[in-house]
């Protein structure tokens, strides 16, 4: 910025204050951009994965290391604001006891500050900063109360009896930058005791000068540089990589050349420091030394800066002007180390951050860039099952109404085949299968409560697990073929699903002696050829017969006992002979071949007669008994029968009212699932326009971050570079 200050007549001082105010506000840039991405870093998006069903995620727009990182760039540049913002040019004045180090500092003040005199003056370091205050203080080491700037005649003079410190203790003094000229610009200067007065250089060091931009060495021109001084600046330069140093060669004003003998004292001086700067610290080149190496006098330069000289000599001019080329050169080299010191490593670690935080968001878009193509399958996946629900709903639904009207038949019909199938086979495998003593005993009370009560037991688990099964397998194979027409339109229905997993509980239970509560049949001894037998099929075959006279018919009574309605048979078929012209006319013959063949017979009525005795010969109690369970076997099936058919009606109606509220319901969640697709639709525009954004922001961030990061190169430019150049 040298270059740049001499073009716009700015001092060297004034350059480090310009670059203190354009690296602040750059700074300040830097913070706030790194504010807003750490706060964008910690927002979150939420959108629609493209799955199958859809899944809302949570998505942070940074990763959590990109969060912590932001976080970390965001503090660390906080940090580097503040110390860009206490940033000032720093000297260090080291001499032995009595060399004009305060001297010096209160002529470069332009005010007697700092406590001066012969021998031990200044007990401790003392550092000089600017305010802004019209009123200067002083604070003491561990104290934050302001005291009057005298007291520092107490505090930091050797000579003071009370107050005062200890050698590597520091005040620090608080002098109107108004009234000078270097504390204006951010330059603070520190005292320091004699060189000779303590062994604790390391200490000092560590304490009070690492930090330092240049020292300035006072020595008294009457002796030369000792190996104090130094061995010093060897322990300074272990510490510091090269410092700035300054040689003043003070008290010039007592040089008399004629009382040295014409001896070249200037020159040995010169040789002396020479040798220290260059061969011993190797620190500048011989070229360098006019620049470093100065005779002066620090008492007239402050005698006449306040006015205290009358007729300054032209000797005296020469030495203030020698400790006015001191000053320009001092300003110009700590400026342009303090340019170097102060803001080189902080710039440097700026666009370090401005390029990380570049890096990072461009992951940050790519990963935006990502959810942005999936929130868009997202979309298009939602758009297309919309459009096809919405397209195929009404067939679907004609196809669903017919496959529960047709439920009920073809449940009933599979149940009751399953259900005839096993109550033939299982109710006369029960009833041939059962015997017991109380039918030999007469006890057919007992006997048929006995048979009823096996039957229920063995028969109610087969009949009931059969009708279980049937029901079952009828309601899930009506269920799954009512789902499969659904999910044509519906394909991702959660009711669906559930309902294609569902299952019809039904039973059924049977009851022997409340399905034929009057069982009482007639088990006495029938002829197989009696006309009992033939009795019903002929009056069965009669009964088309036309009746002249119906009102002349006797009554018929449905009587339990069979004899009884055999006879009763007999009687109406005779009733219907004797008034039938036709029976009649047929029966002539018969009578006429009875007549012309009466032996044959009566030959055929002794076999009749033959083998209705062996019959009855035959007949026994066993014989009683299956006759007992086969017509007991013959009504039950008849009952059970029409009781399972019952049954089965029932539950077919239920299998159908099950099938209709489940349609039901997927007709709901049909309009459930097309308000569901347009309101995730919308939520998923509303996503991408939020990923638009905030890929959107991201980019404005890079462009800040890259405009910020040239900034910093400018600055380095402008104030950098061109001042590390010798």
């Amino acid at each position: 910025c040298l270059r740049t200050a001499a073009m716009d007549n700015v001092g060297p001082l004034e350059v480090f204050s310009r670059a203190k105010a354009d690296a602040s506000a750059i700074f300040a840039q830097l913070l706030e951009v790194l504010d807003k991405v750490t706060n964008f870093y910690q927002q979150s998006i939420e959108y629609d994965e493209n799955s199958e069903p859809v899944v809302h995620t949570v998505m942070p727009v940074g990763t959590r290391d990109q969060r912590e990182e932001a976080l970390g760039l965001r503090n660390k540049a906080a940090l580097i604001q503040e110390a860009v913002a206490r940033n000032y040019m720093k000297v260090v004045f080291i001499g032995r006891t009595s060399a004009g180090k305060s001297t010096t500092i209160n002529a470069m003040l332009h005010a007697r500050i700092l406590p001066s005199g012969s021998g031990h003056t200044t007990n401790c370091f003392c550092l000089i900063n600017g305010t802004k205050e019209s009123q200067p203080y002083l604070i003491a080491p561990g104290s934050a109360e302001r005291r009057p700037i005298s007291a520092v005649e107490q505090l930091a003079n050797a000579l003071s009896d009370s107050d005062r410190l200890m050698p590597d203790s520091l005040v620090d003094l608080y002098w109107p930058t108004e009234n000078c000229h270097l504390l204006e610009n951010d330059v603070v200067l520190i005292d320091s005791p004699g060189l000779d007065i303590s062994q604790d250089t390391d200490g000092w060091i560590d304490k009070h000068c690492t930090d330092a931009d240049v020292f300035v060495l006072v020595s008294n021109f009457e002796s030369s540089l000792s190996r104090t001084e130094v061995r010093f600046f060897q322990r300074v330069l272990d510490k510091i990589s090269k410092p700035n140093i300054f040689v003043l060669y003070n008290r010039w004003d007592t040089y008399d050349e004629e009382e040295n003998g014409g001896k070249d004292v200037p020159g040995q001086h010169r040789r002396a420091a020479e040798d220290f700067l260059v061969n011993e610290l190797h620190l500048h080149g011989s070229d360098l030394l006019p620049s470093r190496v100065f005779f002066v006098s620090a008492k007239e330069s402050l005698q006449r800066r306040l006015g205290r000289t009358a007729a300054p000599t032209p000797i005296m001019d020469t030495r203030y002007t020698q400790f006015q080329n001191f000053e320009s050169n001092f300003e110009e080299c700590i400026s342009k180390s303090a340019l170097a010191t102060r803001f080189s490593k902080h710039v440097l670690a700026a666009e370090e951050m401005c390029e990380e935080v570049d890096t990072s968001l461009a992951q940050v878009t790519t990963r935006l860039a990502v959810a942005v193509e999936t929130v868009k399958e997202t979309i298009a996946a939602q758009a297309d099952a919309l459009q096809r629900l919405e397209t195929k709903w009404n067939e679907v639904a004609c196809r669903a109404s017919e496959v529960v009207m047709k439920t009920r038949d073809e449940a009933y019909n599979l149940i009751v085949q399953a259900l005839t199938a096993e109550a033939d086979s299982s109710l006369k495998r029960v009833i041939e299968g059962f015997s017991d003593q109380a039918f030999a005993q007469g006890k057919l009370d007992d006997y048929k409560q006995l048979l009823e009560e096996c039957i229920n037991s063995q028969l109610n688990l087969t009949l009931n697990t059969c009708f279980c099964a049937a029901a079952s397998a009828v309601h899930k194979e009506r269920l799954e073929k009512l789902v499969a027409v659904i999910q044509e339109a519906l394909p991702q229905s959660a009711l669906s699903k559930q309902a294609a997993r569902g299952t019809y509980e039904a039973t059924l239970r049977i009851n022997c002696a409340s399905l034929m509560p009057e069982f009482n049949p007639d088990i006495g001894f029938e002829f197989s050829l009696g006309l009992n037998r033939f009795a019903p099929q002929l009056a069965e075959r009669v009964s088309s017969l036309k009746v002249t006279n119906p009102q002349n018919w006797p009554a018929l009574t449905r009587s339990s006992e069979e004899r009884q309605r055999a006879v009763l048979e007999v009687m109406h078929l005779s009733f219907v002979v004797a008034n039938n012209p036709i029976v009649v006319a047929f029966s002539l013959p018969l009578y006429w071949f009875f007549k012309r063949h009466f032996k044959l017979c009566f030959a055929a009525a002794g076999i009749y007669a033959g083998i209705y005795c062996f019959e009855y010969l035959q007949f026994s109690m066993s014989n009683q008994e299956d006759a007992y369970k086969s017509k007991y076997l013959e009504q039950l099936r008849t009952h059970l029968l029409n009781h399972c058919q019952w049954s089965a009606g029932n539950t077919a109606q239920g299998i159908q009212n099950s099938l209709n509220a489940t349609n039901s319901d997927l007709v709901a969640a049909a309009a459930s699932r097309t308000t569901a697709l347009k309101r995730e639709i919308s939520e998923c525009e509303d996503k991408l326009s939020l990923l638009n954004s905030a890929i959107a922001a991201a980019s404005l961030f890079r462009d800040s971050v890259r405009e910020i990061a040239g900034a910093f190169s400018a600055f380095t430019r402008k104030y950098i570079s061109p001042s590390t150049q010798d």
